[in-house]
């Protein structure tokens, strides 16, 4: 199970071109045989433009990941970049206070999955 929180108030992030905006928060149930200590276990960003509607596989998402690969090209995980629903390019790395993390990157912002999900308008 996962619990999933949208906050009163976004969490602020950055400057500038650089500014993010936490809205939602998402805690999963650990999952059996991939224990992780207390803290962040991964964290996602946003990168599409705003302009894709629908978080299920397609072309334009492949081709969307495939040119933000070229943008950074860096050693990339693509074990999630054609999953069905909401698909996702990730790496891993070292943060000092939480140790080996994922960073996802995403098209679609969590809470419009969510309401795709769950056909809420």
């Amino acid at each position: 199970p996962i619990a999933t929180f949208k906050l009163l108030q976004p969490i602020e992030i950055g400057s500038g071109n650089h500014r993010r905006s936490i809205n939602v928060i998402e805690i999963p149930s650990p999952k059996e045989g991939s224990p992780y200590d207390a803290g962040l276990e991964h964290i996602e960003f946003v990168i599409g433009d705003g302009t894709y509607k629908s978080p299920m596989s397609d072309e334009v998402h492949a081709t969307a990941l495939e040119g933000w690969m070229r943008k950074y090209p860096i050693s990339w995980n693509t074990k999630a970049c054609h999953k069905k629903c909401n698909p996702d390019v990730s790496l891993k790395m070292e943060l000092c206070d939480y140790g080996r993390v994922s960073v996802k990157f995403h098209l679609i912002p969590l809470e419009a999955v969510i309401k795709f999900e769950t056909g809420v308008a």
